[in-house]
């Protein structure tokens, strides 16, 4: 499961960096998923119970907050600047609803990152 190992190595980023700030115990974790990922929230969220189910690594992770943020897949016409959304279907063949161009630069939906982590 593709969602089982974005978690995993979710937690392990945030037990390293809780460690060089002195945090023993997480409360919450916040994650930015985009579309383009291809990550199902679900299946994300289902992932973290099981991985922290005993609380992780010395009960850091006992009772964290996991919190997604799923954000759409939006483009940008690199020829006359229309944003627009697409779906992961259709992204092979966007083309601008406005001008017609195939040309397009991601602005949205292609993130996965940790936004932030609060524990004392």
């Amino acid at each position: 499961m593709h969602e089982t190992s974005l978690i995993q190595f979710t937690l392990d980023a945030v037990a390293r960096e809780a460690r060089t700030h002195g945090i023993k115990h997480v409360s919450d974790i916040l994650l930015i998923v985009g579309e383009l990922k291809g990550a199902l929230p679900d299946q994300m969220e289902y992932a973290f119970r099981i991985l922290t189910a005993h609380g992780g690594e010395d009960g850091m992770f006992a009772e964290t907050k996991l919190d997604i943020e799923y954000r759409p897949a939006l483009l940008r016409c690199r020829d006359c600047g229309h944003n627009y959304p697409v779906t992961v279907e259709s992204l092979a063949s966007a083309v601008c609803p406005h001008c017609g161009s195939s040309a397009y630069q991601i602005i949205s939906g292609n993130e996965l990152l940790i936004d932030s982590f609060r524990g004392e």
